[in-house]
């Protein structure tokens, strides 16, 4: 008898490749469909409109016993910003919807829309509907998010070319490391501690990078690090065809990170390249545009690391270490 095939078996990959074959052929209004940060659609101006969206399921995207509802109404927030950011877009509007058994008290979700809130607002996102209806178990949280590219100018993962080079934003295994401290999985100095924990709880979307990437540079390749730098490097290299070399002695390992993973007897390079819910973006840049990108980012106080090379396809993703070359095989957080 053939056995059936369940989600387990297919993986995240696999779920969504069967999921796309069985979508409809984009229409004329659709710029790009499914498979990068956000779709985007041909707008009725100048702008094209941008369209993404996440969710959050208790026990598998937070614990209530680590973070707080406002927490976690943040995060979602953050995810969905962070899409927009990857593609150069500006905030427009969203709709949130929520499930909670009938049980939950009112004040968690007064707690989590004012999270929500606090960061939309931050942000210049207008939070516009949604719906909430009952769970039969853990509460569930989703966004669907609306952006707007400029003049119909927006970046995806697709533009990376053999030559450029490889950055990368803000710091790597940040919030994993205060996920873990504060699930007493790892071990961490006080000082650096504090900053994974606040990270984890109230991540930053990297807007501002998004758009100095989409006027500065048209052509890169940008995708954000939720998932894990190794699985959005992976991602890069299939959407645009090439190979990444990661050099990993310039990575800009967090502190915690390199703390944590000690504790736990892992590899700091390791646990950093597979650790997600940074929210950094992952890019590539032309060498002659390089320098002004960075000085640029530099005047904003946006911190970003050359980690690497874009390559020829063939020669796949790797890590280079101490001159040896080892694959980087994708690695974070598999949902199935």
């Amino acid at each position: 008898m053939k056995k059936d095939i369940n989600l387990r078996d297919l993986g995240e990959a696999g779920l969504l490749a069967r999921i796309f074959e069985r979508l409809p052929a984009p229409g004329a209004g659709v710029l790009v469909g499914p498979g990068d940060d956000a779709a985007a659609l041909a707008g009725s101006g100048e702008d094209a409109v941008v369209f993404a969206s996440d969710a959050m399921v208790e026990s598998i995207h937070f614990d209530l016993a680590f973070v707080t509802p406002e927490d976690v109404g943040w995060r979602l927030t953050c995810a969905n910003l962070s899409d927009l950011a990857a593609v150069g877009a500006e905030p427009w509007a969203a709709v949130v919807s929520a499930a909670a058994p009938p049980a939950t008290p009112a004040a968690q979700l007064d707690s989590f829309f004012a999270g929500a809130a606090a960061l939309a607002s931050r942000e210049g996102l207008a939070l516009v509907g949604g719906d909430v209806v009952a769970s039969p178990g853990h509460l569930f949280f989703a966004m669907a998010i609306l952006g707007k590219a400029p003049g119909g100018a927006f970046l995806t993962r697709a533009g990376a070319s053999p030559g450029d080079l490889l950055y990368v934003s803000g710091e790597l295994g940040l919030a994993q490391a205060g996920l873990q401290v504060l699930a007493g999985e790892g071990e961490c100095r006080p000082s650096a501690a504090s900053a994974a924990t606040a990270r984890y709880r109230r991540p930053t979307p990297r807007l501002e990078l998004g758009r100095l990437l989409r006027e500065r540079v048209p052509k890169a390749a940008v995708i954000d690090t939720s998932d894990s730098l190794s699985e959005s490097a992976a991602h890069v290299a299939r959407a645009s065809a090439v190979g990444v070399a990661v050099d990993a002695e310039s990575l800009p390992v967090a502190e915690a990170a390199r703390d944590v993973a000690g504790s736990r007897g892992e590899d700091a390079v390791a646990y950093a390249t597979a650790a997600g819910e940074d929210f950094e973006l992952l890019f590539s840049c032309p060498p002659a545009e390089a320098a002004a990108l960075t000085r640029a980012a530099a005047e904003k106080g946006i911190e970003v690391s050359r980690i690497g090379v874009i390559t020829e396809a063939a020669k796949g993703v790797v890590l280079v270490r101490n001159g040896d070359v080892e694959p980087m095989a994708p690695r974070g957080y598999a949902h199935f």
